[in-house]
């Protein structure tokens, strides 16, 4: 038993701490020598922000020569090439390639800490511009090198969000204008509503109580499927009409549709027509009469009292 305690106490003594690292390797901890963004389809130039000491145009010439000698498909998302490693992700329609001057020893090289390092850039240039496309970066130029220089500091990247370098950005910048689409009142009256006229669905209450008085409510919900193209295969449009009165005298109201409306029933069917609106089984209140609904595309509404 004496014996087995001396061996463990012997173990003990022999055992030694670990040396630590003298110091971490500039690949290690994601270096890179230079920022680059190009045109995914012929492989221009876009834009570029080199940050160590490179050899003027190498990166972009190598990286183009491996993209149009591979193809797009084939071309892995890190390669080594002429001394330089390149990282690189295809968004939307351009390449957002980071590269490296290769270290002298062969080394292990974590791709994913570099891919993560460029989603990052990706995201963060997506909340300041919006898109991230060619038009947009080259429009916003000055801007994406402002913050490529807060965003990559002396090679390493410091920030992860749009947020902490917003503050020391001096441009502006340039977002996309989305058009909005035209409402159901547009397409199904023929008439344009402005956007400070248009009712909202909490407001129902409030206009109610307006004596002598009669609106309508237009609820609306669009659904598609695209083809991964992104082309429209299908489109269906859900809506309501709400008819509200409030008058002292009830009167009937009739509702003037647009003159191509195209409805289709199990009783009445008028037809596909290419840019027409068309309406699939309709339902109506019993105070609405449709006898003029097919020919002159009318709604005489009774509405009673009050409702």
């Amino acid at each position: 038993m004496q014996e087995h305690n001396t061996d463990i106490l012997n173990q003990d003594s022999e055992w030694k701490r670990p040396d630590t690292l003298s110091h971490l390797k500039a690949h290690t901890l994601t270096r890179i020598s230079e920022v680059m963004i190009l045109d995914s389809q012929c492989g221009l130039l876009v834009l570029k922000r080199s940050l160590q000491n490179l050899p003027h145009r190498k990166a972009f010439e190598v990286f183009s020569k491996q993209m149009k000698l591979l193809g797009q498909k084939c071309l892995n998302p890190y390669f080594r090439c002429e001394g330089v490693d390149f990282f690189y992700l295809c968004k939307n329609d351009i390449y957002l390639v980071a590269a490296f001057v290769s270290p002298e020893s062969d080394d292990a090289i974590s791709v994913v800490l570099y891919l993560d390092l460029l989603q990052r850039l990706y995201d963060i240039m997506k909340d300041c511009i919006g898109t991230v496309t060619e038009d947009y970066v080259t429009v916003n130029r000055m801007l994406i090198f402002e913050l490529l220089d807060e965003v990559v500091n002396s090679g390493y990247c410091f920030v992860s969000s749009y947020a902490e370098v917003k503050p020391h950005l001096t441009f502006e910048p340039i977002r996309p204008t989305i058009p909005q689409p035209d409402d159901l009142a547009s397409r199904f009256f023929g008439i344009t509503v402005g956007d400070g006229a248009r009712l909202q669905a909490g407001s129902t209450e409030l206009k109610s109580k307006v004596p002598n008085s009669a609106y309508i409510n237009i609820v609306e919900e669009l659904s598609a499927v695209f083809s991964p193209s992104g082309e429209v295969r299908s489109a269906e449009l859900w809506g309501k009409l709400t008819l509200i009165s409030t008058l002292d005298q009830p009167c009937p109201i009739f509702i003037q549709l647009n003159s191509d409306l195209v409805i289709l029933t199990s009783k009445c069917n008028e037809g596909q027509v290419a840019g027409a609106v068309h309406i699939e089984n309709p339902s109506f209140h019993p105070s609405v009469k449709t006898s003029l609904l097919v020919k002159k595309k009318v709604l005489r509404v009774l509405p009673p009292p009050d409702q």
